[in-house]
């Protein structure tokens, strides 16, 4: 599936929650943009679906240069890989990917991805430590 396609579809996906969720304590960011900055603290997120590891130190700095010196821990989360792993750290910049609840697809069949483990995470984040814990929640 073209990523152009995939990311109409999320974007159309946020404009709904939008209309359906309507609580002051969630905001959802339906902006085009392929990755979302969101301060906690002193704790910055970078989300993005992927992007390359040798340039994720550049590529946040400088989209998130607004919050990143007043910042004591930055954490890039990127999927697409499907599968959960901590790449590096990159001075204050830490790289993560995480796992996927998605199932078998004729396209992951046909790609020739093998079916990992579906598995989600959440995590417990200090506004002043940064991510304090992590909850593994294995889907059957």
């Amino acid at each position: 599936m073209d990523d152009d396609v995939i990311l109409n579809y999320l974007e159309e996906l946020a404009e709904k929650l939008e209309i359906l969720v309507r609580d002051e304590n969630i905001n959802i960011d339906c902006s085009p943009l392929p990755r979302k900055y969101y301060r906690f603290g002193k704790t910055l997120f970078a989300l993005s679906h992927d992007m390359k590891i040798k340039d994720a130190l550049q590529i946040v700095s400088s989209e998130g240069k607004d919050n990143w010196t007043d910042s004591k821990h930055i954490i890039c989360l990127l999927a697409h890989l499907h599968q959960a792993m901590v790449y590096e750290k990159q001075g204050y910049l830490e790289i993560m990917r995480l796992p996927t609840i998605s199932g078998w697809s004729r396209w992951s069949n046909n790609q020739g991805y093998i079916q990992s483990e579906k598995k989600n995470q959440s995590f417990i984040v200090s506004g002043e430590k940064g991510i304090i814990d992590v909850l593994n929640t294995i889907i059957d």
